[in-house]
């Protein structure tokens, strides 16, 4: 790791008993919306040189090298899907997202989901 150490810090509010405290109404993020906003962190840690490497990050974190390209590869998803997962719009799971990754073309992601996509940009 060239002598680099990478610390990441997260904040969980607990309750007394351990138990997260929510807003009545309000659901937790899905997987998929962490995992983005996780690839999203990480990218931007990359680009403005604060680790040296994805593989950095990944070893720095404990995943093989896999899994850090199947959590990355989720910035390859359309913007408006990625909107939608991270406000909590549209829910799918992991492995319905790398199906969708590797269809390639934003076009082709969201004629899948056109009419949620549409709900949520005309709100």
């Amino acid at each position: 790791m060239n002598g680099t150490s990478v610390s990441l810090r997260f904040k969980l509010p607990f309750g007394a008993r351990g138990r997260r405290k929510r807003e009545a109404g309000s659901e937790p993020p899905s997987r998929v919306a962490r995992m983005i906003a996780l690839a999203h962190h990480i990218d931007d840690l990359v680009e403005r040189g604060v680790v040296s490497s994805y593989g950095e990050v990944g070893r720095a974190l404990g995943l093989s090298s896999t899994r850090m390209v199947q959590v990355m590869d989720l910035v390859l998803l359309s913007p408006r899907i990625q909107e939608a997962l991270l406000l909590g719009e549209l829910v799918m799971s992991p492995r319905r997202a790398q199906k969708l990754i590797k269809l390639g073309l934003w076009e082709e992601q969201e004629l899948i989901f056109a009419d949620v996509i549409r709900r949520t940009t005309s709100s």
